[in-house]
């Protein structure tokens, strides 16, 4: 199921501003940028801030490709935010040329994950500026972790702020997806999976490839799934931890792999993810939702799995108590 819901997204993710839904503001900001400031003018550090999920990245991209940029190059910052890493940029990489374009940009994700000491070392290019046609990025879902060199990647940068999505300004391009997929939902389908997305449209576009994927006797009972799955975690759950607590849910080790794999070429702190998962459990345990009764050993399973820390045993130590769990059976 996590192969559909990756490929179903990713088919249709958002290639121009027109696509966009529920964020009339950042999208007018980006056409002012493209349409409306020539080239010269245009700011070379841009920094996009919102929930997780609402389609910073995706924007980023499309606003870099009407910029005209050819060479677009991604840094993950909890990797690359480090002060080696961001010197060697700024001194070699921020000033060559490209081979590619004659248009180049850098795209810092999760940049609240620069260290503050980093953070510092962009004033100079914040103050002074950087080559033409030369633009970076920085995404993030927590601006107020961007407190190093007294703020400057907060508050200096273009700023574009996009925010969560109503589940009535999605509902018309989700209704879209089903027809032309075809899906084979109903209506009050699709528009239940919009209403338990939080507000994010790449949710309710994963919501509705659960749903397709069984038969139609069951997906009652799916949709059920899909309420509690929202229902009993917070919208600021990352969509990395929720994809990994629901493959752990499934009970499938092929799953729950695919994930891992994805998560650890992401850099994703093992920790981090360990008292997710004990937190989505615990808020399982504590619901009074008849389905969540009916996961209470499951979950006690998985919390049981999960007691010991990772500071030693690192992302290997969370790959081998998964598995142990999904040998042994949760459900």
């Amino acid at each position: 199921m996590a192969k559909e819901q990756a490929s179903l997204y990713r088919r249709w993710n958002p290639t121009n501003l027109d696509e966009i839904c529920g964020n009339a503001i950042a999208v007018a900001k980006c056409r002012t940028l493209i349409e409306n400031t020539i080239p010269s003018k245009r700011p070379g550090f841009i920094l996009i801030t919102g929930e997780p999920g609402t389609g910073k990245s995706t924007l980023a991209h499309i606003l870099l490709k009407e910029f005209g940029c050819g060479d677009i190059q991604v840094f993950n910052s909890r990797e690359c935010g480090k002060i080696d890493f961001v010197t060697d940029f700024l001194t070699n990489e921020l000033t060559a040329g490209s081979l590619m374009s004659n248009s180049r940009a850098f795209i810092f994700e999760e940049a609240h994950n620069i260290t503050a000491a980093a953070q510092e070392m962009f004033m100079e290019p914040l103050e002074k500026g950087i080559p033409a046609n030369t633009y970076v990025v920085f995404v993030t879902n927590c601006p107020e972790k961007l407190t190093g060199g007294k703020g400057a990647l907060l508050t200096r940068p273009f700023r574009i702020d996009t925010v969560g999505v109503k589940p009535e300004d999605m509902i018309g391009r989700l209704l879209h997806i089903n027809e032309t997929e075809p899906l084979g939902l109903s209506g009050e389908q699709v528009s239940v999976c919009a209403r338990y997305a939080n507000r994010s449209v790449r949710v309710a576009i994963n919501n509705m490839a659960r749903l397709a994927a069984v038969p139609e006797g069951l997906r009652g009972q799916e949709l059920d799934l899909i309420k509690v799955n929202c229902e009993t975690t917070a919208s600021d759950v990352s969509p990395n931890l929720r994809d990994l607590a629901l493959a752990v849910e499934s009970g499938s080790w092929d799953k729950t792999a695919e994930v891992l794999r994805r998560l650890k070429e992401a850099g994703e702190d093992p920790e981090g993810l360990r008292r997710g998962l004990l937190a989505w459990h615990s808020g399982t345990l504590l619901s009074d939702k008849a389905f969540c009764k009916s996961k209470r050993a499951a979950s006690l399973a998985v919390i049981d799995a999960l007691r010991d820390n990772y500071y030693n045993t690192g992302f290997a130590g969370l790959v081998g108590d998964l598995a142990h769990l999904a040998q042994g059976g949760i459900r």
